[in-house]
């Protein structure tokens, strides 16, 4: 399945939403910076057309390796219960080729989107939507697609922010960030995470 989007198209979309988090902070009823860390896995394999070789489809088995993912989120409440959120993320692994041996693998997600947060308590669910811009860094030497890809992508997900104190929470929360390639063959590529960060509120 191929995908059609300009580089233009993705650049509307990140300006976009980085003027609705410039629109949301003179009226930030509360500021909230989360360091984050999360387990993610990704369907990341030959028979998606995820990996390209130069010559399509790969004469050899691809796989990505489970990795830990290190990360921000920062949010900025504007009305009850909701906020404009900014998240940066990056995952770094290991492809494994069946032939032609090992390369390392890393993507780096930079997003902002919308966050909605109910409930009174100490413990609070929340959900999110977001989309930006992400980076894709394949350091093979032998023939698999460009060394660096800048990709559309967008990311859903939920958990729930466990009050600590005033001035602190724990966030739990589980995301799927969709990728799109966007290269000559076209194709996609999803993520999931299971994360959790400490939050500081101002």
């Amino acid at each position: 399945m191929h995908f059609i989007r300009t580089g233009s198209i993705r650049n509307r979309t990140f300006l976009t939403l980085l003027v609705l988090v410039a629109l949301a902070l003179p009226a930030a009823a509360q500021i909230e910076i989360t360091p984050t860390v999360a387990y993610r896995s990704d369907d990341f394999r030959e028979a998606d057309p995820t990996i390209n070789c130069v010559t399509f489809p790969c004469d050899f088995s691809v796989e990505s390796g489970d990795a830990v993912a290190f990360g921000v989120v920062a949010g900025f409440g504007f009305a009850d219960g909701w906020a404009v959120e900014v998240l940066a993320s990056r995952w770094s692994s290991e492809i494994e080729l069946n032939g032609p041996g090992n390369a390392d693998f890393e993507v780096t997600h930079l997003q902002a989107g919308l966050a909605y947060t109910w409930g009174r308590g100490n413990v609070r669910p929340f959900v999110g939507a977001a989309a930006g811009q992400s980076q894709v860094d394949n350091e093979a030497d032998f023939g698999l697609r460009d060394a660096e890809d800048d990709a559309f992508s967008w990311s859903a997900g939920g958990g729930v922010k466990i009050g600590l104190t005033e001035l602190l929470a724990l966030r739990l929360e589980a995301r799927g960030y969709w990728v799109d390639l966007d290269d000559n063959f076209g194709g996609s590529f999803m993520q999931q995470e299971i994360g959790a960060g400490l939050t500081f509120r101002f």
